[in-house]
């Protein structure tokens, strides 16, 4: 069952509870308590779980489901209007942080997802900033959602905290699978992650990252695949937030 955070900061929104927290409180929640699965939701995302029961229902059993983006919180205001404040988690930046407690605290990590060439080049790049972490293995995500032997990779390394980047609904799936015969401490999962970790992925300017329109760069970027994501999805998602808050003001 998804953590219902204390202080009233999990929020429904379109059916998922919605842990509202900063990068301190997500981070310590992973180290310093007994929640072991985190997962991460953006409008796309939400669009998602109305449209796909399975995947929805997979959300439900997240200890703990952060926001990514600022569309998120806008739909948090627009639905509760109240005055509780909360910084924008940005997925990206919440990695680096935890890559860098890991290190504090003399963990290792697993990094599993993406490409052949992406993940490795991910490894790379970490070990290139932070030369002293421990990244105990890694594993492209060309695998059958289904094999086990996946699995017993993992085990073998012995790892703390596992990063999961099979794109949002498999690795969703994939968690709940086999978070049972994992012996990771933690598992965290990460979307397209790896492509920015990689430099494969460009966020854009740092000021178009403060205003939260990283989106906007990756349509730029890759128009064919996102178009439908972002210019039908962010009026569709709008829509069904304003259409759940008067249904549930009836």
């Amino acid at each position: 069952m998804t953590f219902n955070y204390s202080n009233n900061k999990t929020y429904n929104i379109l059916g998922v509870n919605i842990s509202f927290l900063n990068y301190d409180e997500v981070i310590n929640l992973l180290f310093d308590s007994p929640l072991r699965t985190f997962t991460c939701v953006n409008q796309y995302y939400l669009n998602l779980a109305v449209e796909d029961s399975q995947y929805g229902n997979n959300l439900k059993y997240f200890d703990v489901i952060h926001p990514d983006g600022v569309g998120i919180n806008v739909a948090r205001k627009f639905l509760y209007k109240d005055n509780y404040e909360v910084s924008r988690i940005n997925g990206s930046d919440l990695y680096y942080k935890l890559i860098e407690r890991t290190l504090l605290e003399k963990k290792n990590i697993f990094f599993l997802g993406d490409s052949p060439k992406v993940i490795k080049n991910a490894y790379r790049e970490i070990k290139k900033l932070y030369p002293e972490i421990n990244i105990s293995g890694y594993h492209d995500g060309y695998f059958d959602i289904d094999d086990e032997s996946i699995v017993e990779i993992i085990n073998s390394t012995n790892s703390y905290l596992l990063f999961v980047g099979l794109g949002v609904k498999r690795q969703e799936y994939w968690t709940m699978k086999w978070h049972d015969k994992l012996n990771v401490e933690k598992i965290i999962n990460i979307g397209g992650g790896f492509r920015v970790i990689s430099k494969d992925r460009s966020r854009g300017p740092l000021f178009v990252q403060k205003l939260g329109l990283e989106w906007l760069v990756r349509l730029i970027q890759e128009p064919n695949k996102n178009w439908k994501r972002y210019l039908i999805g962010i009026p569709l998602f709008l829509f069904r937030v304003i259409r759940s808050k008067y249904s549930n003001d009836k």
